[in-house]
Protein backbone atom coordinates (compact mmCIF):
# COMPACT_ATOMS: atom_id res chain seq x y z
CA UNK A 1 0.00 0.00 0.00
CA UNK A 2 1.38 3.15 -0.80
CA UNK A 3 0.12 6.46 0.54
CA UNK A 4 -0.19 9.81 -1.02
CA UNK A 5 -0.59 12.54 1.34
CA UNK A 6 -2.67 15.68 0.36
CA UNK A 7 -1.47 19.05 0.27
CA UNK A 8 -3.86 19.98 3.18
CA UNK A 9 -2.60 22.16 6.20
CA UNK A 10 -4.14 19.26 8.39
CA UNK A 11 -1.54 17.04 7.50
CA UNK A 12 1.23 19.92 8.99
CA UNK A 13 1.63 18.89 12.33
CA UNK A 14 2.66 22.73 13.30
CA UNK A 15 -0.05 24.08 12.32
CA UNK A 16 -2.77 24.92 14.63
CA UNK A 17 -6.05 23.16 12.89
CA UNK A 18 -9.60 22.76 14.98
CA UNK A 19 -10.88 19.04 14.90
CA UNK A 20 -7.82 17.68 12.77
CA UNK A 21 -8.70 14.59 12.95
CA UNK A 22 -12.34 14.76 12.60
CA UNK A 23 -13.31 12.30 9.66
CA UNK A 24 -16.89 13.59 8.72
CA UNK A 25 -15.28 16.90 7.71
CA UNK A 26 -14.63 17.85 3.97
CA UNK A 27 -11.18 20.32 3.84
CA UNK A 28 -11.00 22.89 2.04
CA UNK A 29 -7.81 22.26 0.69
CA UNK A 30 -8.68 19.15 -1.28
CA UNK A 31 -12.32 18.10 -0.77
CA UNK A 32 -11.78 14.41 -2.55
CA UNK A 33 -9.22 13.02 0.43
CA UNK A 34 -10.30 11.40 3.55
CA UNK A 35 -8.69 10.62 6.66
CA UNK A 36 -6.92 7.36 7.01
CA UNK A 37 -4.34 5.42 9.18
CA UNK A 38 -0.61 5.51 7.77
CA UNK A 39 0.51 2.95 10.62
CA UNK A 40 -1.14 1.08 13.79
CA UNK A 41 0.95 -0.76 16.45
CA UNK A 42 -0.31 -2.11 19.90
CA UNK A 43 2.35 -1.95 22.53
CA UNK A 44 1.91 -4.27 25.62
CA UNK A 45 2.28 -2.93 29.05
CA UNK A 46 4.27 -4.07 32.36
CA UNK A 47 1.03 -4.43 33.86
CA UNK A 48 -0.41 -6.47 30.80
CA UNK A 49 -2.50 -3.63 29.38
CA UNK A 50 -2.20 -2.53 25.54
CA UNK A 51 -1.56 0.84 24.28
CA UNK A 52 -2.45 1.41 20.48
CA UNK A 53 -0.76 3.82 18.55
CA UNK A 54 -1.89 5.04 15.13
CA UNK A 55 -0.25 7.80 12.81
CA UNK A 56 -3.51 9.47 11.04
CA UNK A 57 -3.07 11.14 7.65
CA UNK A 58 -5.24 13.01 5.41
CA UNK A 59 -4.73 11.36 2.14
CA UNK A 60 -5.17 8.55 -1.07
CA UNK A 61 -4.48 5.10 -0.71
CA UNK A 62 -3.57 3.11 -3.22
CA UNK A 63 -3.62 -0.33 -3.42
CA UNK A 64 -3.95 -3.88 -5.70
CA UNK A 65 -5.38 -6.74 -6.53
CA UNK A 66 -4.14 -9.88 -7.94
CA UNK A 67 -6.19 -13.11 -8.62
CA UNK A 68 -5.75 -15.93 -10.89
CA UNK A 69 -8.26 -18.13 -12.76
CA UNK A 70 -7.99 -21.53 -13.99
CA UNK A 71 -8.38 -20.76 -17.83
CA UNK A 72 -5.57 -18.02 -18.11
CA UNK A 73 -2.19 -18.71 -16.62
CA UNK A 74 -2.84 -19.00 -13.03
CA UNK A 75 -4.90 -23.06 -12.59
CA UNK A 76 -2.95 -25.50 -12.28
CA UNK A 77 -1.66 -27.89 -15.17
CA UNK A 78 -4.60 -30.08 -17.03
Amino acid sequence: MKHIYAWVKENNERAYVKDRYDKTKTLAGDPDCKLGVKRSTNQEQEDGTTVEKKELIWGYGSGGAAATTADYGGGRAR
